[in-house]
């Protein structure tokens, strides 16, 4: 339709000009032999101020083009970056190995387990034999750990190589009898370092991408963009990742940024153990009842306070709903803080 006008235009303009010009040249004839110049002047005048005109609105459409080419090359060269990222995410998960040696006393033998890929997170979390220094642990956690050390479920399964370590069985255990303390000085936790460095590096590549600008709509691309990372992490990634994000190890750079773009929404809080800080809390406060005490450690770092120094600890409601889930997911944790 556009096009149709503006050929019509080129064709009728032109002709209804000449008509003009023709008409006073007759009328002319009659009276003064110059207006007919004065009109073509006129005329000539209007054509170079078009012409003009049409130069400037030429170098306007360039510039939008040129404008909606270089996004289209920045998207173009984010993207390729940000899969290429994800990919070599994936390398690192599908080259993960782990081999574990447990001896069994009452077989007299020892069993090996070779594990590898995306199971490693899975043993390490429930199985694994994880060390624990003794340095700078205080004297209360040492006697635990050696009365734990000392249970035959232990102590048939795992062999105590050394009395500079205590030897716990998962991490799940290790949480549990030790915190996030025991987490953050267990032996295995570097053998997942270069997957959490990248995991942050992905992360804060899409928060900082500059050709996204600070606007809702933006701010919707890039959640969109982190969804397709969310969408490749298994349920064991998600715990141990729940878990880096409270230790000094991903709080707060990484903590941050998983409740600002809901990176654990899929967590599945029953995998999750209860930590020691979560028992301690229980046995200090008699009052709780224990039919309404959380089951694991979701409930217990969980608020819907988003103030700092309450986020250094705890995870806030967004970390596991998206902004349109946010409103009845805090409604759901005043009901429940209200019947404890």
């Amino acid at each position: 339709m556009k096009k149709t006008i503006f050929i019509l235009s080129i064709i009728t303009i032109p002709f209804l000009c000449w008509l003009m010009l023709d008409y006073s040249f007759i009328l002319n004839s009659r009276y003064n032999l110059e207006i007919p110049y004065k009109f073509a002047g006129v005329i000539s005048g209007f054509f170079s101020a078009l012409a003009f005109l049409g130069v400037i609105a030429t170098l306007f459409i360039q510039k939008g083009q040129s404008d909606m080419n270089k996004k289209t090359v920045e998207i173009q060269r984010f993207e390729t970056t940000f899969f290429n990222m994800l990919n070599l995410l994936q390398e690192i998960v599908n080259n993960l190995s782990h081999k574990d040696v447990k001896y069994i006393i009452k077989a007299s033998c020892n069993k090996e387990y070779n594990i590898s890929g995306r199971n490693v997170f899975e043993y390490l979390f429930k199985s694994a034999t994880i060390k624990i220094p003794r340095d700078n642990l205080s004297s209360t956690l040492q006697t635990k750990l050696d009365k734990l050390n000392n249970d035959p479920i232990y102590f048939d399964l795992i062999d105590i190589d050394s009395i500079n370590y205590s030897i716990i069985n998962g991490m799940n255990d290790v949480i549990q009898f030790t915190g996030i303390e025991g987490y953050e000085k267990s032996s295995e936790l570097p053998m997942l370092d270069h997957y959490f460095r990248l995991l942050y590096r992905i992360i804060k590549f899409v928060n900082e991408s500059t050709f996204l600008e600070i606007k809702e709509d933006c701010i919707d691309k890039r959640y969109e963009y982190t969804s397709i990372l969310r969408a490749m992490l298994s349920p064991y990634e998600l715990v141990w990742i729940y878990y880096n994000g409270l230790s000094q190890y991903g709080n707060p750079k990484l903590k941050k940024l998983i409740e600002e773009y809901s990176l654990l929404k899929n967590l599945r809080d029953s995998l999750l153990t209860i930590s020691k800080e979560c028992m301690e809390y229980k046995d200090t406060n008699e009052c709780i009842n224990d039919e309404k005490f959380p089951i694991n450690d979701y409930e217990f770092f969980l608020t819907d306070i988003k103030l700092e120094e309450e986020l250094k600890s705890k995870y806030y409601l967004s970390a596991f709903n998206n902004k349109e889930d946010l409103a009845k997911a805090k409604e759901n944790f005043k009901e429940r803080r209200n019947q404890k």
